[in-house]
């Protein structure tokens, strides 16, 4: 415990100081990757956000996390998403990269793959209709209670473009997207 303990002091010690004033409150420089990707000093990050996808909200949520690039929202996001208590949660868990190349069929493609989906002879056609695949991934996550973590967003429009496709069925689905835009999160 103590060598950890000073592995990780060495860690802390050299990574780049930020300005407080460019971290988003709940996110501090107090983040530190290690090299097989665990986070240190995620902990009360983990909780808060761990509380939002538990909460007694039986309503569909969707949990932002803000912040400058390189901060540590991936790292953060993909610690909570891996944590065995989400994964007992959540009947369908999806995770999916958006990034500045957004383009609404190749999210919803990524949905379908993620969700096992695909048929192994699926039509060109329905491959590329936006509106059957937004069908498949309705119908698959309807009545069911899943995560889907948006990493990466950009802009409001991958939002608009997809937010039909999750059902709100009262049953504590949530959905968390990552961002450096303030105004993808409102």
């Amino acid at each position: 415990m103590e060598k950890f303990c000073l592995i990780a002091g060495d860690v802390m010690d050299e990574r780049p100081a930020y300005p407080s004033h460019s971290l988003s409150p709940s996110a501090s420089s107090r983040i530190a990757p290690t090299p097989n990707g665990v986070a240190i000093g995620l902990d009360d990050d983990v909780m808060a956000i761990k509380d939002r996808l538990c909460g007694l909200s039986s309503k569909l949520k969707l949990i932002p996390i803000l912040g400058m690039g390189g901060i540590g929202k991936t790292t953060l996001a993909r610690t909570v998403y891996e944590d065995p208590l989400i994964m007992y949660r959540f009947h369908i868990r999806v995770w999916l990269t958006i990034s500045q190349d957004y383009n609404a069929r190749k999210v919803l493609l990524s949905l379908v793959d993620s969700m096992k989906l695909m048929e192994e002879h699926m039509p060109r056609l329905e491959m590329d209709d936006v509106s059957i695949l937004a069908e498949k991934v309705y119908k698959n996550l309807k009545g069911r209670k899943y995560l889907v973590v948006m990493d990466d967003v950009w802009s409001t429009k991958v939002w608009d473009d997809v937010r039909n496709v999750f059902p709100d069925d009262g049953n504590g689905s949530r959905i968390m997207l990552t961002t450096r835009l303030a105004d993808v999160v409102k």
